[in-house]
């Protein structure tokens, strides 16, 4: 299953990409795809044009008073962000069963955080999440998107008023929240009623699906949670590190650790080294930490690639204490000063330097073993 994310002009590059991320982090049989895939990751020139792809990103809207009786009387302004949804399908020839979603921060009249038109198609509200969560609008963004996947399974024939759409709120995906305040509890909660399940199930839902998504309102809800300060978590997480070289906390929602290049190298080298490793030893680690540096660097030349390496496993040098005191930061700026304890890389000076964490709590890549030559 394709979920394909779009956007309008005014939504910011930077933010899109942090939802299409989170998405990402999530393993199962639905792939959100984006026009930014076709161009290099480096140029957000290239990124803003693939996005931009019909030269119209503003939507002319004149005021009426609007009915929500039938698909036909949906308000225009819906009608418009379902037409781009639509032109986007024309031209991209995304078949019917593929999802189009659009985030966008232009208004729309109702008000509404999102809406689908049960053609596979939807719109996402970005604008002012900041009055409903402390979180980035990066989460309940995100949780909107696999919503109105689910929502659009349930009601493959949209008509409005909907059965399934919950006037009272009562933490389940299809609350209406017509007091939109209360859009806080469905995020909280993360829940799908028993009724909607036995609907999406009389829709003859994929279970990986439905899996999928239940793991990613889940895991939205855990970071949620965790950031707001309103749940710490008692058990380690597992640090995991992915194929596409990027670092999660997969027990606290998939959080992830943003890092550097150098920065990833030498988390990664001390999660596979957890008896640890001194400074001056680093030398004799210098293939491992070379192919640590070749996998997550794109940009640098084999010259600037050993240079750097070289700074850094310099005893007397200060790129080694730099990238660590920056790194341990990230980690205590991310979890907290008591949790980053267990997963920061500590030591002084002459000492080993080591991440206290078990080793049953690391996932590195198989090719780990791979002998670094």
């Amino acid at each position: 299953m394709n979920i394909h994310l779009i956007k309008t002009t005014e939504y910011p590059l930077g933010n899109y990409k942090q939802v299409l991320e989170l998405l990402r982090s999530f393993t199962g049989p639905m792939k959100f795809l984006s026009p930014i895939d076709r161009v290099p990751t480096d140029d957000e020139d290239a990124q803003n044009a693939a996005l931009n792809w019909d030269g119209n990103n503003e939507l002319v809207l004149e005021c009426f008073e609007h009915r929500l009786s039938t698909v036909n009387e949906l308000p225009e302004d819906w009608r418009a962000f379902f037409k781009r949804c639509s032109n986007y399908r024309r031209n991209n020839a995304v078949g019917t069963s593929d999802f189009v979603m659009l985030l966008t921060e232009q208004r729309n009249l109702a008000n509404w955080f999102s809406m689908f038109d049960g053609k596979n198609n939807a719109f996402i509200d970005c604008a002012d999440w900041e009055y409903f969560t402390k979180s980035p609008s990066t989460y309940p963004i995100a949780y909107e998107v696999v919503a109105n996947v689910l929502r659009t399974i349930m009601c493959p024939k949209l008509t409005l008023p909907n059965p399934y759409f919950h006037k009272q709120t009562i933490g389940c995906i299809n609350d209406l929240c017509m007091n939109k305040s209360e859009i806080s509890i469905k995020l909280r909660t993360a829940d799908v009623c028993p009724v909607c399940v036995e609907r999406l199930n009389e829709q003859g839902i994929d279970d990986r699906v439905l899996d999928q998504c239940i793991g990613i309102i889940e895991g939205i809800r855990s970071q949620l949670l965790f950031r707001e300060g309103s749940r710490r978590p008692r058990q380690l997480s597992e640090i995991k590190l992915t194929d596409n070289n990027k670092f999660y906390f997969t027990g606290y929602g998939n959080l992830e650790l943003k890092l550097f290049p150098l920065q990833k190298v030498l988390y990664a080298f001390y999660l596979n080294h957890l008896e640890g490793v001194r400074l001056n030893e680093l030398s004799d680690h210098k293939a491992e930490l070379l192919y640590w540096y070749r996998k997550f660097s794109n940009a640098d030349t084999n010259a600037q690639i050993n240079t750097r390496i070289a700074d850094l496993i310099n005893p007397i040098g200060s790129s080694f204490s730099e990238k660590k005191s920056s790194l341990n930061n990230k980690i205590k700026a991310l979890l907290g000063e008591n949790l980053a304890q267990q997963y920061k890389i500590g030591g002084e000076s002459g000492e080993v330097f080591k991440i206290n964490v078990d080793r049953h709590l690391v996932v590195l890549p198989e090719d780990r073993s791979l002998t670094y030559a």
